[in-house]
């Protein structure tokens, strides 16, 4: 699946759990997260925003067995209320056979 709307969005960038309201969040985004260590605790920081009608996006490389799996799989069995969505690297327009060999 690709994105060809490129619409304006709030984004709310999480790399540590801060102190704060977490239900008022429009969009909370959820970057590089296979490379946050604590994943778990994260992602249970970040819930309150979208359980209260919000959006979460996660993105992630997917590389690993972590708790990202086991999310992302949860949402692709319809075990959770979470909806997947996986974009390949053929989605850049950019990107062709070579690019991908150079990666």
């Amino acid at each position: 699946m690709c994105l060809r709307n490129r619409g304006q969005v709030h984004l709310s960038l999480i790399s540590v759990a801060p102190e704060g309201d977490r239900d008022s969040l429009p969009v909370e985004v959820l970057d590089e997260f296979s490379q946050h260590r604590e994943q778990k605790e994260v992602y249970q920081y970040a819930r309150p925003a979208f359980k209260g009608g919000g959006m979460l996006i996660i993105i992630a490389n997917g590389r690993g067995q972590d708790f990202f799996y086991e999310l992302y799989h949860k949402a692709k069995r319809g075990e959770s209320s979470l909806v997947p969505y996986f974009f390949d690297w053929k989605c850049d327009p950019t990107r062709d056979d070579n690019w991908y060999d150079e990666e």
